[in-house]
């Protein structure tokens, strides 16, 4: 299987265009059945353009309502045109309903959810087993409450878990959800900075994620949610960093810091 990234950066989207961290979350995935996305931030636009998403029903995996995770819904065409049918999955399938719809207010949106030509679906993860999908789902850590999702094909399994806050109280929860994934896409909002001035903002530093993919086993650890502001050089040091992780830890798993059209085969 193959999931393509469309946004990788958290809180807003980066318009830097010398730049491959533009746009805010969005990932893809596709099967013989559906099509999977996880996240509708501003890379949703993008997903959208790259492939033709009129041929099956589309599924979206929404971790949480905040903002740069649901930007890109205003203007996705699919769900403007009513082109095929839509899912929203959330583990609050009602919530998740009555917080797009407003979303879709006159307030904020010239268009209102009704206006659509057809009515999208709000459902649970485990009613996607209804669809030949296999979904679990695990609480982050994160102001409001975000979601990671686990979807299991045949003997890989594939995790999508941004904005979550990683802890020494929680290390050993998120290692157990996480254990032996084949792609863990993880939440890096922080890099260098002062650990005591972003405590309870939700997000994680590089050096946990780097422990919790040793720890969990993973085969593939997927950087993700950088902060907009984070520099080239930042960048530059981060790999820096991930290979002495490894190489002192004799550790076994790839690491990738993802960026807007990264694409991975697992």
């Amino acid at each position: 299987m193959k999931c393509f990234f469309y946004g990788v950066v958290g809180a807003f989207p980066n318009l830097n265009l010398k730049r491959n961290y533009t746009n805010t979350s969005c990932v893809y995935l596709e099967t013989d059945s559906a099509h999977l996305i996880f996240d509708a931030g501003s890379g949703l636009l993008d997903c959208s353009k790259s492939h033709n998403l009129s041929t099956k029903p589309i599924f979206i995996f929404l971790s949480h309502f905040h903002y740069d995770h649901i930007m890109g819904l205003l203007f996705f065409p699919p769900l403007l045109n009513g082109t095929n049918d839509i899912y929203f999955i959330h583990p609050n399938p009602k919530l998740a309903e009555k917080t797009i719809k407003s979303f879709f207010s006159p307030i904020f949106f010239p268009l209102t959810f009704s206006s659509f030509h057809k009515q999208p679906s709000f459902i649970s993860p485990h009613d996607c087993k209804k669809h030949s999908l296999s979904v679990d789902f695990c609480e982050l850590s994160h102001p409001g409450k975000a979601y990671a999702y686990k979807l299991s094909f045949l003997d890989k399994q594939f995790i999508y878990a941004t904005d979550n806050e990683l802890s020494n109280s929680n290390h050993t929860k998120y290692v157990s959800f996480f254990k032996s994934a084949s792609i863990l896409i993880h939440d890096c909002f922080f890099y260098n900075e002062n650990k005591s001035h972003v405590y309870k903002w939700g997000h994680s530093f590089l050096h946990q994620n780097l422990q919790l993919a040793h720890d969990a086993n993973v085969k593939n650890l997927c950087l993700f949610h950088h902060n907009p502001n984070r520099t080239d050089s930042q960048f530059l040091n981060m790999k820096k960093d991930i290979d002495i992780f490894i190489k002192k830890n004799n550790s076994v798993f790839n690491c990738y810091i993802t960026y807007d059209s990264f694409s991975l085969d697992f």
